[in-house]
């Protein structure tokens, strides 16, 4: 995964890396997004 063109699985632990980690767990892992996705999980398992 990129952010600001950096990779943040080779990222060096430090401030840039806790920013990055934070803001994914807020906008792309929170409850509410999470359960946004339910029903585009529930047809990807329908379609296995």
């Amino acid at each position: 995964m990129y952010f600001a063109q950096n990779s943040i699985t080779v990222e060096n632990y430090g401030p840039n890396l806790r920013n990055v980690r934070k803001t994914c767990i807020l906008e792309l892992l929170s409850s509410h997004k999470v359960e946004s996705f339910n029903s585009m999980r529930g047809k990807e398992v329908e379609s296995c």
